[in-house]
């Protein structure tokens, strides 16, 4: 069986110290629990929930992380960061590796796949590829039962990002009706045409700053003081 070594991977595993504090964000986290664990067929297979900086959605990212590392739905986390020099389609290739990791006859149809073209181990990938070639083509052979969640944090951060953009604009859809990709980012004007933009995967969006949410958000900030003032 062929190994992936050569493809990317960047997953990491959910940081406790960097959750929510408890009992914050309990509207988010609560909002993103009812639509991961909804598996209607017509639901959205990604949401993406903007905010500015310091805003707490990379916090919130990684308390949906932990709670589903807990119970075993995590599949993948993801985050980018413009400190370390990722491919653009890393988040897709770790995606892969994660997959044939927990299922068997994934990784068998990914390495009957590699074995047949030498390029795909070799050659230079793209997003396009790596999604169509590596992922989408065995999504047949997987036979995990419940949410599959994944998790890409700090999308903003992704500098050479246009066509990782366009592939989670486009191609989500194609994804079986239990997969989950919770996306944060900053409100990048090129990230939030693509995802507002007619596509052809229907995307689910939400904002740190959203109205609904205002007063559970000072509620936060109380809480993060009075912890702060205890320390």
């Amino acid at each position: 069986m062929v190994e992936l070594d050569h493809l990317p991977y960047g997953g990491q595993t959910p940081d406790p110290k960097k959750c929510c504090l408890l009992g914050t964000r309990v509207r988010f986290i609560d909002a993103i629990t009812r639509w991961i664990n909804g598996q209607a067929p017509d639901s959205e297979r990604v949401l993406i929930l903007f905010g500015q900086a310091g805003t707490g959605k990379s916090t919130v990212a990684q308390e949906v992380a932990w709670r589903y590392r807990q119970i075993d739905r995590l599949t993948t986390l993801f985050v980018f960061d413009r400190s370390k020099s990722y491919e653009p389609h890393s988040p897709i290739t770790t995606l892969v590796h994660n997959l044939a990791g927990r299922c068997s006859s994934f990784k068998q149809a990914l390495s009957d796949t590699l074995n047949n073209d030498v390029s795909l181990q070799r050659g230079t990938l793209n997003c396009y590829v790596a999604f169509v070639d590596l992922l989408a083509r065995h999504l047949k052979s997987l036979n995990i039962l419940g949410p599959i969640v994944v998790v890409i944090d700090a999308l903003d951060e992704c500098e050479s990002r246009n066509a990782l953009v366009s592939v989670l604009v486009e191609k989500m859809h194609e994804l079986p009706e239990n997969f989950r990709l919770l996306i944060t980012a900053r409100p990048e004007k090129d990230i939030t045409d693509a995802f507002r933009g007619k596509s052809k995967s229907p995307v689910r969006i939400m904002y740190m700053d959203d109205q609904a949410f205002v007063a559970d958000t000072r509620d936060d900030i109380a809480k993060y003081v009075h912890e702060g003032l205890k320390q």
